[in-house]
């Protein structure tokens, strides 16, 4: 018996809350039996599974940059090579396609713009 809704005078007159139910004053061999089915976990009709998942996302899932908003391949080049050297600086864990990527902040290095366009052309590829 849960005491939600009930009042405390009530609670406190309440037999079945404080002395449990009368078949408790009875010897055990008299108590109500009940029948509790209790499988054992390798019983268990769905076998359960834990599994770790982990996600690897490749170059080519990758949609860096829209190349149809650029009319200019050097402003592009550009553009994604900076974004690279972002995305570098801001990740916690390293990502072994960025390693070429400088940590200069204030320039471009040629790996630097050779990664971007190796990024583009599998972006490319992959449409």
């Amino acid at each position: 018996m849960a005491t939600k809704g009930i009042s405390p005078n009530e609670l406190k007159s309440c037999n079945l809350w404080w002395k449990g139910p009368t078949w408790l004053k009875e010897e055990e061999l008299n108590w109500p039996q009940w029948e509790i089915d209790i499988k054992e976990d390798h019983e268990n009709e769905e076998d359960k599974l834990i599994a770790k998942v982990t996600t690897q996302i490749s170059i080519q899932d990758i949609k860096l940059i829209d190349g149809n908003r650029f009319s200019k391949w050097l402003r592009l080049l550009r553009t994604t090579a900076w974004i690279l050297k972002f995305i570098k600086l801001i990740m916690k864990r390293k990502l072994s396609w960025l390693q070429p990527i400088s940590t200069e902040k204030n320039r471009l290095t040629s790996d630097d713009y050779k990664l971007a366009e190796w990024i583009l052309i599998r972006q490319a590829q992959s449409d």
